[in-house]
C-alpha cells in the first residue's frame, strides 16, 4: 500500500505559504491551491489528487481532479493529468470540465487544460469544446483556443437549440458576456432556424442578445414563402425576436426582389422587412426600382410600401 500524503502535506503548504510571503503580518492574500486526499509518489508527485482554490472573501473559485500532478521543484507550477472537475462563476454556479492534461500555475493563480476539453454550463445550458482553455478566476474569464464550439439549448424551451463555432473564445462569467472571433465567426439555430456569419460575435446572456460585426450575413425563413431571406451589413442586433442589420445593408430572397438600406429590421420568422435611411427596393424581374427614406417590404405579396422624402420609380 503507497503511503498517503496526509502528514507531509501540512508541512509542504506551510512552507509553501511561508515561501510567498502569505502567512503573518497580516498581509491579505488569497490561499493558494490547496491538495487534498493525494497518494505520493515522491516528493513532487501526486496521484488522484484533488486541488481547490479559494477567493479571498472564502469563496471557491474552482475545484479539480487528477490522476497525476507532478510539482516543478519550486512548487510553482504543477502538470496534470486526466482532468475533471468544476469552475465557479461569480455566483458560484459550477462549469463541469474534463480535459486530457493540464497546469495549475500557482503564482498566477490560473488553470490551463489541452487536449479534449468539454465544458459544460447548466445554468445556461451551454456545452464548450475546445482543445486549449484558460481559467482565471480573479478577473472572472475564461479563454478558449483551438477549434472552440459552443452548443446551446434553451433550459425553457428545448426546442430552441443551436451551435457557434469560432477560433478563439474570450468568456467574461461575471457579466455573462462571450466573445468569439474567427474569420469567420458561424452560428447555426434552430426555433428559430437561421444560419448567421460575421468576423465576431459577442452573446449577451441575460438579455440573449447577439452583436455581430464585419461581414455579417444572416439567412433566415419567413413565414407564408418557401424561400429564405438573406440579409447583409456591417454590423448585426439579434434577439430572440428580432434581427437588425445596419451599415450598407442588404437583403433578397430569391425571386422576391432585393432592398439596400443603411439599416434593416427583420421580426424573426415574418414576412415583413422594414428599411430606412436611402431605401431603394427592386422588383425581380420588372426593371424597376422604388426609392424612398423609409420603406416596408412584404415578401409574401411581393409588396414595397416607401414614404419620407423623394419618393421615386425608375426602370432599370
Amino acid at each position: 500500500m503507497q503511503p498517503t500524503a496526509s502528514s507531509s502535506l501540512p508541512k509542504l503548504l506551510w512552507g509553501s505559504l511561508l515561501a510567498l510571503g502569505l502567512v503573518g503580518c497580516g498581509i491579505e492574500e488569497p490561499p493558494i491551491p490547496v491538495e487534498t486526499s493525494a497518494a505520493t509518489v515522491d516528493p513532487l508527485s501526486y496521484e488522484n489528487i484533488t486541488l481547490t482554490q479559494s477567493a479571498r472573501d472564502g469563496r471557491l473559485q474552482w475545484k479539480i481532479t487528477a490522476t497525476l500532478a507532478q510539482y516543478t521543484p519550486e512548487r510553482t507550477v504543477a502538470a496534470l493529468t486526466s482532468v475533471s472537475g468544476e469552475f465557479y462563476d461569480s455566483q458560484g454556479d459550477p462549469i463541469r470540465v474534463t480535459a486530457a492534461a493540464g497546469q495549475v500555475l500557482v503564482e498566477e493563480r490560473r488553470i490551463s487544460l489541452v487536449g479534449s476539453i468539454q465544458a459544460e454550463y447548466p445554468r445556461q445550458g451551454l456545452l464548450l469544446q475546445a482543445q486549449e482553455v484558460q481559467w482565471i478566476p480573479d478577473e472572472s474569464r475564461l479563454v478558449a483556443s483551438d477549434s472552440v464550439t459552443i452548443q446551446f439549448r434553451d433550459p425553457d424551451n428545448p426546442q430552441r437549440q443551436g451551435e457557434i463555432q469560432g477560433s478563439q473564445l474570450q468568456w467574461n462569467t461575471q457579466d455573462q458576456v462571450l466573445t468569439l472571433t474567427d474569420q469567420p465567426v458561424r452560428l447555426v439555430a434552430r426555433e428559430p432556424d437561421l444560419q448567421l456569419t460575421a468576423a465576431q460575435l459577442q452573446w449577451i446572456l441575460p438579455s440573449q442578445t447577439i452583436q455581430a460585426l464585419g461581414g455579417v450575413e444572416l439567412v433566415g425563413q419567413p413565414q407564408g414563402i418557401p424561400e429564405p431571406v438573406q440579409l447583409r451589413g456591417a454590423t448585426l442586433t439579434l434577439t430572440p425576436k428580432q434581427a437588425m442589420v445596419s451599415g450598407d445593408s442588404y437583403v433578397r430572397s430569391q425571386g422576391r426582389g432585393e432592398l439596400w438600406a443603411q439599416v434593416l429590421r427583420w421580426p424573426l420568422g415574418e414576412s415583413l422587412i422594414y428599411a430606412s435611411g436611402d431605401v431603394r427596393y427592386q422588383w425581380p424581374g420588372q426593371g424597376l426600382s422604388l426609392r424612398g427614406r423609409e420603406g416596408v417590404i412584404n415578401w409574401q405579396s411581393q409588396t414595397a410600401r416607401l414614404s419620407g422624402g423623394t419618393t421615386t420609380l425608375q426602370r432599370l
